[in-house]
């Protein structure tokens, strides 16, 4: 039987600028089709909405520390931008491929 209350979950350790580091989660339908919406939206509500997504990643951690808007505003678009496209897609990718 699986049971969905003990699911073996890969997950993404990210060391934040603040110096601490969390542990993300794979991410649920609301992340992906934020993510979606995001890519297939302008440039203009891109930008508009990258920081929105941002937080909602970085909110699934483990460590159950919860991200502020004005943490995430720390960030530029462009390192948000470079970690969504590299290593957030990569982690999301590499789950999709796994068998398991």
């Amino acid at each position: 039987m699986y049971d969905f209350t003990k699911p073996k979950q890969k997950t993404l350790p990210v060391k934040l600028k603040n110096g601490k580091v969390i542990v993300l989660l794979p991410p649920n339908g609301y992340v992906l089709e934020a993510i979606s919406e995001m890519q297939s939206s302008d440039e203009t509500e891109a930008v508009k909405n990258i920081y929105s997504v941002f937080q909602q990643l970085l909110n699934q951690n483990k460590n159950g520390f919860k991200i502020s808007r004005n943490d995430v505003f720390s960030y530029d678009v462009e390192e948000i931008q470079d970690f969504i496209a590299n290593e957030y897609m990569d982690f999301v990718l590499s789950i999709q491929k796994d068998p398991n």
